[in-house]
Order: C-alpha cells, then sequence, then structure tokens
C-alpha cells in the first residue's frame, strides 16, 4: 500500500479511505487464513509476482474485461492456489493517485463496486454496518448536544465511541503518512465514501462506469465501452464497442539483479570503428 499524496482537502477527505479500508474494514486475515478468494485485495499501483503465478494465472490478459484488474489478479493467484500478502510501502512509495475532489470521487467509484465482485446485498449490508459503527455514535453525540442530555449512559457511550473511531483513524494517518488532521474528519470522510458506493453501485445498473472519456456497460455479463458525450458522463450515442482483446505484455520479476549492458565503446580515429561489447549472457 502507498502512502497517498494529497494536494487538496477533497483528496485528503476521500484517499485515506484505501489504507483505512483494505486495512482497517476487511478482513484480509480470515481470507489468507481461510484461503478464500473473495477475501484478498491488492492496489495496483505496485504489484509484484514471481513469474510462474503470474502464467499460471494468465496475466493481464485474462482480466482485460475487468475494471479492477488488480484485485482480480490478486483473486486468481489465490484461487489457484497461491499466496497474496498486501504489504505497507508508505516509507518507500507515494502515488499522486488522482487530481482534486471530483477526480478522486470518479477514480474511487468506478472500481469501489467492481472490488466487491458487483455482490449488492453483501455491499448494502457493509455500508449499513459501517455507517452504523462510525456514524450512529456522532449522530447520536450531536443529537445529545443540542438537548443537553449528555448525562445519560448511552450518549457517554457515543462520546467513548467517537473518541475511539478517532484514534483508530488516527493511527492509520500516521502509520501511512496522511494528513493527521483528516482524522478527526472521519465522519466527512465515511459519510463521502458511502456516498461513492451507492454511486458506483448506480453506475453499474443504470447509467454505465464513466472513466477516461469512455463509458463502460455490462450488456449479456461482458462489459462494453463506447465514447463518453463532451460536457457530460453518458454515451454518446454512438455504438459501445467490446474491449480490445489485446495481448498484454508480460512482466518479468527477477530475484537478482540483471547484469548490466556492455557500454558502447568510442569510436577509433582510424577509419574502421569498433563494435559494440557482447551482450553479457542473461541481459534483458
Amino acid at each position: 500500500i502507498p502512502r497517498a499524496v494529497t494536494h487538496t482537502l477533497g483528496e485528503a477527505l476521500l484517499l485515506p479511505i484505501i489504507p483505512f479500508g483494505v486495512m482497517g474494514c476487511f478482513p484480509l486475515a480470515l481470507g489468507a487464513r481461510l484461503r478464500i478468494p473473495f477475501l484478498t485485495m491488492a492496489i495496483g499501483t505496485f504489484l509484484l509476482f514471481r513469474r510462474e503465478a503470474y502464467e499460471r494465472i494468465g496475466g493481464h490478459e485474462a482480466v482485460r474485461s475487468e475494471i479492477a484488474e488488480d484485485v482480480v489478479l490478486a483473486r486468481r493467484v489465490r484461487k489457484h492456489g497461491g499466496n497474496v500478502l498486501l504489504l505497507d510501502g508508505s516509507e518507500h512509495l507515494d502515488v499522486h493517485f488522482y487530481r482534486g475532489f471530483w477526480e478522486t470521487w470518479h477514480g474511487l467509484a468506478k472500481s469501489a463496486f467492481a472490488a466487491l465482485e458487483y455482490r449488492l446485498l453483501p455491499t448494502l449490508l457493509m455500508l449499513l454496518f459501517y455507517g452504523f459503527l462510525f456514524l450512529w455514535p456522532v449522530l447520536l453525540l450531536v443529537w445529545g448536544i443540542f438537548q443537553g442530555r449528555m448525562g445519560e449512559p448511552a450518549l457517554r457511550l457515543a462520546l467513548f465511541q467517537v473518541f475511539m473511531n478517532s484514534g483508530l483513524w488516527y493511527a492509520v494517518a500516521v502509520r501511512f503518512r496522511l494528513p493527521r488532521a483528516t482524522a478527526f474528519l472521519y465522519p466527512l470522510t465515511v459519510m463521502l465514501v458511502i456516498l461513492v458506493m451507492l454511486d458506483s453501485i448506480r453506475m453499474r445498473f443504470f447509467s454505465g462506469i464513466g472513466w477516461k472519456e469512455r463509458v463502460y456497460q455490462f450488456r449479456g455479463g461482458s462489459l462494453f465501452h463506447g465514447r463518453a458525450a463532451l460536457g457530460g458522463g453518458g454515451p454518446s450515442g454512438r455504438r459501445p464497442q467490446p474491449l480490445p482483446h489485446h495481448r498484454a505484455r508480460r512482466a518479468r520479476v527477477r530475484t537478482h539483479s540483471a547484469p548490466p549492458r556492455a557500454p558502447k565503446p568510442a569510436a577509433a580515429p582510424s577509419p574502421a570503428r569498433i563494435g559494440p561489447s557482447p551482450m553479457p549472457t542473461g541481459a534483458p
């Protein structure tokens, strides 16, 4: 998981859900112990594979029709008997995912429901659970303050829950080098993320998934895309085209450093030139 670089308040409010949602809300340990592919997550900015594992799952060619291809790749690894490790890379990798609030919103919305495999009931239950866990104590506390009833045990418990939630978000902010002040704005983050997920569900079933001047739509279980209309998010009337069946170039990950290329020597003063030295064995 990289450190999410943020330049605006909107980015700082939305992007903490990436480390917090993956590490704090998703039961990765249970998925690893029971080897459940659905309980597997990945962040596509930095993925490392063993070559044999990558080829065994079919590489990126096998997920060319997926929106959340990074998550699907990780689940295919586990499904085929491999191991998946999600590590903290915030000390080594900085990523500016999106620019501004609306690009962050659309970037998360395009893949949020896809990362949950478009399972409607589990997604709605998850939203209800985390809304109750993080938002209900805040609403109860605000109601108690306005009513002047802070002495009641239920409101004291809500206050304790708000402090606990703030501490949890603050710990995630420190661990992943996020703006620490946003940890105390976690109710806004949770509310926005719930709306993003609902928007993701809406796009999946109604308007299509819009991203980078294209709109992806599901027809007969297959994903199609067409050009988006200028100035709007919907299709332009052009008939959607199936995703291209291009062959992805397969990445090669080595466990050792490849030998360097031999440098080309300078030309001799005589008419004859010295050719480049032979390539070392095993060089890329």
